[in-house]
C-alpha cells in the first residue's frame, strides 16, 4: 500500500528544543514513576499529556503509537540500568533518576527528525566488484568486494543489545528522515517500503533488470545513522520476493565502442568485463533518475502510488487482494477527491478518453473498465468470496490497464 512521504528532505536542519510547557510536562510525567515496583512505566493522564506534546512537536512523521514507544524506552532503558533501586523517582533519594529519565526523554524528543537507511539485500544479484551506483539522493545500489560475515556467524557470538548487522554482497538502500523503531511499521520505514515498490517497478518494468527463477527471499537492515545502529528487519513477503529474485537483464548490458564494430554493424556490444557490467548498467539506471528526479512534478503521487498497487498486486498471494489493489492503483490515477457519485462511470470515462484513439476505441474501453469496476465491486461488498475462472482473465485485464495507463502517466509527465 502506499505511503504518502511525510516530509521533503532525507536531511532536516530543524531541531526542536524542549522547554517551558514541554519540558514541565516530562517533569510532570517523571514525578508519578516508581522503580522496582512492577515496571517503571506507567500508563496514566500525565503520561498521555505527554504522549500528545510529543505528537504535537513532531506530528509530520509520527503518530501517537511512535510517541509512546520513546516514552517507554527511555524508561525501560533506565530501569534496565539500575536494577536495585527503588521508590518513587519523586523521593529525594532518587533525584539522580529523575533528572536522568527527564534528560533521556528531553533529549531522545530534540534529536528528531533522525535519518534512517534501509537496506535490502540483493540476493541474487552477480559479484561484479565494489561499486555505487547513484539512482537519488536518497536511493542507490551498493556492491562490496567480499562478505565479511555470514548471518550465521553473526548469530553464534550475537553482537550487544540484540545488534545484528548482516553484511550483503550486493544490497539496495533507501534513506529517509524522521522516526522508526525497528520494525518496517513506523511512518518513517514505511516510507522506504514506498521507495522500494517504486524503484522495483521502474527497474523491471523498462527491462533494465529482470525476476529469475529462484526461490531467494531479500532480507533486510535499518540502520539509525544518528547512533551509527543497524538491526535485521523483516521485510514484507512481497518485497522480500520481489528484490530477493531481482536481477540486471544482460541483454540490456552494452558497451558502445569501436571495438569488432564496421560500418554495417551495430556499434553496441554486449559487457564482457565485470567493469564494462558496472558501466552498462549505470548506463541503463537512466530511466530510474530520471522519475526519481521528477518528484516535484503535480503528477509524481498520483502515479508513484499506482506503481505501489501495481506492485501490491502482482505479488499478492491471495487473487482477491490482487484484483482490488490493481483497481485502487487504477483510481491513484483517475479518481477525484470532489465528487464520489456515478463514480465507475467517471472512471471508465476518463480512462477511455485517456487511452483511446477512437470512438470505436473509447466505447470497448468503456466496456471493459466498467467489467473490471463491476466486479470490484462484487468483491469488496462481499458478494463474491474470489475469483472464479473468468474472473481471473479480468485480473490479468485490471493488471494490463494499470501498467498501461501508469506508462502513459509517467510520459505525459516527462514532456511537461
Amino acid at each position: 500500500m502506499a505511503t504518502k512521504q511525510p516530509y521533503s528532505s532525507v536531511n532536516s536542519s530543524h531541531k526542536i528544543v524542549v522547554k517551558g510547557k514541554r519540558l514541565a510536562a516530562i517533569e510532570k510525567y517523571v514525578l508519578t514513576l516508581v522503580i522496582g515496583e512492577n515496571f517503571l512505566f506507567k500508563w496514566n493522564p500525565e503520561c498521555e499529556e505527554l504522549q500528545e506534546t510529543i505528537v504535537d512537536l513532531h506530528k509530520s512523521f509520527l503518530n501517537k503509537s511512535n510517541a509512546l514507544a520513546i516514552i517507554f524506552n527511555r524508561c525501560f532503558e533506565l530501569e534496565a540500568e539500575n536494577q536495585g533501586r527503588t521508590g518513587p523517582l519523586s523521593d529525594l533519594n532518587n533525584a539522580d533518576l529523575r533528572e536522568s529519565l527527564v534528560g533521556r526523554i528531553k533529549e531522545y524528543i530534540e534529536s528528531l527528525p533522525r535519518t534512517y537507511t534501509l537496506r535490502i539485500e540483493l540476493t541474487s544479484f552477480p559479484k561484479w566488484g565494489a561499486a555505487t551506483f547513484e539512482i537519488s539522493k536518497s536511493i542507490r545500489i551498493v556492491a562490496v568486494n567480499s562478505q565479511l560475515n555470514t548471518l550465521a556467524t553473526l548469530m553464534r557470538s550475537p553482537p550487544a543489545n540484540g545488534e545484528v548487522l548482516c553484511n550483503f554482497n550486493t544490497y539496495i538502500e533507501f534513506s529517509a528522515s524522521g522516526y522508526s523503531d525497528w520494525s518496517t511499521d513506523s511512518l518513517t520505514a514505511s516510507m522506504c517500503l514506498s521507495l522500494a515498490k517504486q524503484c522495483a517497478f521502474i527497474l523491471t518494468t523498462h527491462g533494465n533488470c529482470q525476476r529469475n527463477y529462484s526461490q531467494n527471499k531479500a532480507r533486510a537492515t535499518l540502520t539509525d545513522n544518528s547512533v551509527d545502529q543497524t538491526r535485521e528487519v523483516n521485510l514484507p513477503d512481497s518485497i522480500a520476493r520481489c528484490f530477493g529474485k531481482l536481477i540486471p537483464n544482460e541483454n540490456k548490458l552494452i558497451v558502445y565502442d569501436n571495438k569488432g564494430a564496421t560500418i554495417l554493424t551495430d556499434p553496441g556490444r554486449p559487457a564482457e568485463t565485470d567493469e564494462e557490467k558496472c558501466t552498462a548498467f549505470r548506463g541503463i539506471l537512466y530511466n530510474a533518475v530520471k522519475f526519481f528526479n521528477s518528484e516535484a512534478h503535480s503528477d509524481f503521487e498520483g502515479i508513484s502510488t499506482a506503481m505501489e498497487w501495481y506492485q501490491d498486486s502482482i505479488f499478492a498471494d491471495n487473487q482477491s487482494f490482487a484484483y482490488i489493489a490493481a483497481c485502487i492503483g487504477l483510481e491513484a490515477l483517475f479518481g477525484s477527491d470532489n465528487h464520489l457519485e456515478n463514480m465507475s462511470k467517471r472512471l471508465a470515462d476518463r480512462y477511455a478518453f485517456l487511452l483511446g484513439k477512437n470512438r470505436s476505441e473509447r466505447e470497448k474501453m468503456i466496456a471493459e473498465y466498467t467489467a473490471v469496476l463491476n466486479l470490484r465491486g462484487r468483491l469488496v461488498h462481499s458478494k463474491a468470496a474470489r475469483l472464479s475462472e473468468a474472473d481471473s482473465e479480468l485480473l490479468r485485464t485490471a493488471q494490463g490497464m494499470l501498467l498501461n495507463t501508469i506508462w502513459h502517466e509517467l510520459y505525459a509527465m516527462y514532456k511537461a
